[in-house]
């Protein structure tokens, strides 16, 4: 099941997003309400994977790599920063060991 997310910093390293029970979908039904929203790809509210038991998955963890395909605007630059820059500070961050790859 997915869930939608507010926040696009926490979705991805602490697997933290709001988990309202009427809002859990299957993949495809999550990308098409969002699409139904008036939502475009560029701009589509994080999605979360979780598990049975709600719990996220797929979270960016240590010793993950990370590749960066698709740019999108700021986003790659802002996200890439964020786990790879010391002392970065515009959100509070934990410090997480990982490999990126990116194409800028």
């Amino acid at each position: 099941m997915l869930t939608f997310a507010d926040g696009h910093d926490d979705f991805i390293a602490k697997g933290r997003a709001p988990m309202s029970e009427e809002k859990k979908y299957t993949m495809a039904e999550a990308v098409r309400a969002s699409y139904r929203a008036g939502e475009e790809d560029e701009a589509l509210e994080p999605l979360v994977l979780v598990n049975d038991g709600g719990q996220p998955v797929g979270r960016i963890r240590d010793g993950d790599y990370v590749i960066f395909y698709d740019i999108r605007g700021e986003r790659e630059v802002e996200l890439t920063e964020s786990f790879t820059e010391e002392g970065f500070t515009h959100f509070k961050t934990a410090p997480i060991k990982t490999h990126w790859s990116t194409m800028i």
